[in-house]
């Protein structure tokens, strides 16, 4: 499984890639970094996360877990998607506190 992370660049988001993929390489998953330019606004910003998201998936052949790169990996996450056939799609979003 490769884990998906997307920043802009000149944003405090780089620092964040660069945590992120540390945690990664710790726990041993493999990963692709997509770096886009920064429009200027945090909506404009996201508004292009879909389109490395679709980067990935028309480019790379393997399962894709996107993670944004605020998170951080405490230990590895295969285990728990092993049970997914590569025929379904899977999306989550989970917020603590509410």
């Amino acid at each position: 499984m490769l884990v998906l992370g997307f920043y802009t660049i000149g944003t405090s988001y780089e620092n964040e890639a660069i945590r992120w993929a540390k945690s990664l390489i710790r726990v041993g998953m493999g990963f692709e970094l997509v770096a886009r330019p920064d429009l200027g606004d945090w909506h404009k910003n996201t508004a292009q996360k879909p389109l490395a998201i679709d980067w990935a998936l028309h480019n790379r052949r393997e399962p894709i877990l996107y993670a944004d790169v605020d998170a951080v990996f405490h230990a590895s996450c295969t285990d728990y998607f092993e049970d997914l056939s590569c025929n379904y799609d899977f999306a989550c979003f989970w917020a603590q506190g509410t």
